[in-house]
């Protein structure tokens, strides 16, 4: 059990730091994006889509997320904040406000 949180948490946590990196690349720079450039980017270079709703939680503009709200695989924003997700926890609070898309030397 607690492997398997260690290999979930080391998944996603590579998962941001290369969604990040091709943010910066697609779109410049940014505090935050749209959902859609999120899911373009994760889809454009081909990244596994289980995790897109960390990318949105993390990424995401919070009044862009209603665009995926009709997706039976989306995620309440509230939810996601509590870390809840595929009916297992993982603590986002390490990367929130983390800088994550800023540019400011990351």
């Amino acid at each position: 059990m607690i492997l398997k949180k260690w290999r979930k948490k080391r998944a996603v946590s590579k998962y941001v730091s290369k969604v990040s990196i091709l943010l910066k690349k697609d779109y410049g720079p940014s505090d935050s994006y749209t959902g859609s450039q999120i899911e373009s980017t994760v889809m454009r270079y081909r990244l596994e889509r289980k995790y897109l709703n960390y990318a949105l939680f993390l990424f995401a503009f919070e009044n862009s997320l209603s665009e995926f709200s009709d997706r039976e695989d989306f995620y309440v924003y509230e939810d996601l904040k509590k870390g809840n997700l595929d009916g297992s926890v993982f603590d986002v609070s390490g990367y929130q406000g983390g800088g994550f898309g800023s540019g400011e030397g990351d």
